[in-house]
């Protein structure tokens, strides 16, 4: 029974593949069980995605939006305008679900519950809401099958052979450099509460201030000892390259590279970042 349940679950697993170099963005559907691919289609990027009534924006800007300020005033018009980022998303994950799945073999890979793989190593089609596909004569994907994110190429780091094994030590970053910013504790305290609550085997530690240059003085004083890095905070991309805000000195936003926090993550051992 076993066997046969672990056979089924891995018939049921699809990837959606970026296809290497491509733009626009092209993307094969692939049953993983047999290596069997759908033919390559084209999927319409949000991040250039039209949303009613906002001409000079797009779909992922007003979802960071809505997620982000929508909560300080939810009132009209801000009601109206957030109801019409909800119908874009809708729509974008409606064509999306069309262009990669309104085949009889691509579609036909769907029935049952499963694990839905995307795959590339670009960040910003990693950064797209999947979740959002949404099967007209269904519901959305993500009802009946994990999403997954994946690199096609890049690995994941090894974990440090030395780190703790007792508990997971967790270093959060909690960046707010802007004005109007959402609260300081809204990540930090239920976080720190649900680990004392249920007795978890886990310790964090916030780091003040939040700066770049405190961060590398704070690892370095603790190679080996952190599992997690935990940033709360603010973050784009810019061409295919991630950023992160951290402050400076004064509580200003000072940008840095995903480039220059791996390579200080990776210089002191930590073994998974996560934003």
């Amino acid at each position: 029974m076993a066997d046969s349940a672990r056979i089924a679950k891995m018939t049921a697993a699809l990837a959606i593949e970026q296809v290497e170099g491509s733009s626009p963005a092209a993307f094969q559907v692939t049953r993983l069980a047999d290596g069997k691919s759908a033919p390559v289609v084209i999927v319409s990027s949000p991040y250039g995605f039209p949303v009613e009534g906002q001409p000079n924006s797009h779909l992922m800007r007003e979802l960071r939006w809505s997620l982000e300020q929508l909560l300080d005033y939810p009132f009209p018009p801000e009601i109206v305008h957030s109801e019409r980022v909800l119908d874009a998303l809708g729509a974008w994950g409606t064509q999306a679900f069309n262009a990669l799945f309104d085949r009889r073999d691509a579609g036909s890979w769907l029935a049952g519950p499963g694990i839905l793989q995307i795959r590339s190593d670009d960040p910003s089609i990693l950064s797209w809401p999947w979740e959002a596909l949404f099967d007209p004569q269904a519901s959305y994907l993500a009802h009946a099958r994990r999403i997954e994110r994946r690199l096609n190429k890049v690995p994941d780091p090894p974990p440090a052979a030395d780190l703790p094994r007792d508990r997971v030590n967790i270093l959060l970053v909690v960046a707010r450099p802007y004005e109007d910013d959402v609260r300081y504790r809204s990540i930090a305290r239920p976080l720190v509460e649900l680990i004392q609550s249920r007795g978890l085997p886990a310790h964090v530690d916030v780091l003040r201030p939040p700066t770049f240059d405190q961060l590398r003085e704070h690892l370095r004083a603790r190679p080996g000892y952190y599992h997690v890095l935990h940033f709360d905070g603010h973050g784009a991309y810019q061409g295919r390259h991630g950023r992160l805000v951290f402050e400076n000195e004064k509580g200003e936003p000072d940008v840095k590279s995903a480039r220059d926090l791996s390579a200080l993550l990776h210089e002191h051992a930590v073994c998974r970042p996560w934003c």
